[in-house]
């Protein structure tokens, strides 16, 4: 099992577990007549929509949002990526340098 499906795997039974608590939840007839509503909705406030449907159910999100997910699951995929994250969040301002060395 690749990082990138356990991240998914993770995602997914957040999701499951916390759904009504971070998301409004819509049958498909509501979201149906309420569509344009719910994109301008999930772009505007950056939090996604749960529709429950008959035989699935699906979460809508802006695309920046799923362009955001997708940038974060690549960079948690490299190795010790979110240690260097992490130091670096850690490291005082002074301390860095005005001057790339790339």
């Amino acid at each position: 099992m690749t990082k990138r499906t356990v991240y998914s795997t993770l995602l997914i039974l957040s999701l499951t577990n916390y759904k009504e608590k971070i998301m409004e939840i819509y049958n498909t007839s509501e979201a149906r007549s309420k569509l344009y509503k719910l994109i301008d909705y999930v772009s505007d406030v950056h939090k996604p929509v749960y529709i429950k449907g008959k035989r699935n159910n699906v979460v809508i999100i802006s695309e920046e949002d799923y362009r955001n997910m997708e940038e974060t699951l690549y960079l948690l995929s490299i190795p010790n990526m979110r240690k260097s994250i992490i130091e670096g969040r850690a490291e005082p301002i002074a301390k860095c340098s005005d001057k790339l060395n790339w």
